[in-house]
């Protein structure tokens, strides 16, 4: 399975992100034991949802390598504050959405438990196609299209607060968002499953650093900790694709 090197060369690509800053905040990730380590080459430790995960919300976050661990600990603990969902709560639907570990958090979940019950659905789908070798059969594949699937992450000049945004699509007509936030949120906002940070969150500040993420992102994601080390490379030259 991919190493860290070809995950943090996977997302470059993805975001159109220099290779130079992926790798870099990989290393400091790596050094902090933030992520899976051990081993060179093909030997090298296999990447994991969590590891994804981790290495997103560290790019995300725009912090400078000094203060990646630090920024990154604190942005996946932030905790849920609300949750909207749209779509049918009965038959098929409710009981697809009761599969997905993205749709039914722990109890005082983080940021760090949604992005890892995401991409292990996402993952789980892409398991089924290969099994089934049918495109147009089971599963629900929370990337397929940009509106089903959004993360959406802030913070303050100063990388004192911050906020989250995560909406996926759970089931065929039913998709879900958690807000998750250091700061005081409006829930008359949030519970209409707004999209906009301005109105959803008090962030007594004048300046957001804001970065959004879809679909595209998370295949890539998917792909860096699922496919073997032989073949990141042929793979990242196809996701880098428009």
């Amino acid at each position: 399975m991919a190493s860290s090197g070809n995950m943090a060369r996977s997302f470059a690509r993805a975001i159109d992100l220099p290779e130079a800053v992926a790798t870099t905040a990989m290393k400091v990730l790596r050094f902090e034991n933030m992520v899976t380590k051990n081993g060179r080459g093909t030997s090298a430790a296999t990447m994991t949802a969590e590891d994804a995960a981790v290495f997103l919300v560290a790019i995300a976050s725009g912090a400078v390598p000094s203060q990646i661990v630090e920024v990154t600990d604190f942005l996946l603990g932030m905790r849920k504050v609300d949750t909207f969902s749209e779509g049918p709560e009965t038959g098929l639907a409710a009981a697809r959405a009761f599969t997905s570990s993205f749709y039914k958090l722990p109890d005082r979940p983080t940021l760090r438990n949604a992005l890892i019950g995401l991409l292990q659905d996402t993952s789980s789908f892409y398991e089924e196609k290969l099994a089934q070798d049918d495109p147009t059969s089971g599963g629900i594949d929370p990337t397929f299209d940009t509106s089903s699937l959004r993360f959406m992450l802030g913070t303050d000049a100063k990388k004192l607060g911050g906020f989250a945004i995560l909406r996926a699509r759970v089931a065929t007509n039913k998709i879900t968002t958690h807000y998750f936030s250091a700061w005081p949120h409006r829930s008359e906002f949030t519970s209409k499953g707004d999209m906009d940070p301005l109105n959803c969150f008090d962030c007594s500040t004048g300046f957001l650093s804001i970065a959004s993420f879809d679909g595209k992102v998370f295949s890539a994601a998917i792909d860096s900790f699922k496919e073997p080390v032989s073949r990141s490379r042929f793979r990242l030259r196809r996701l880098a694709r428009p």
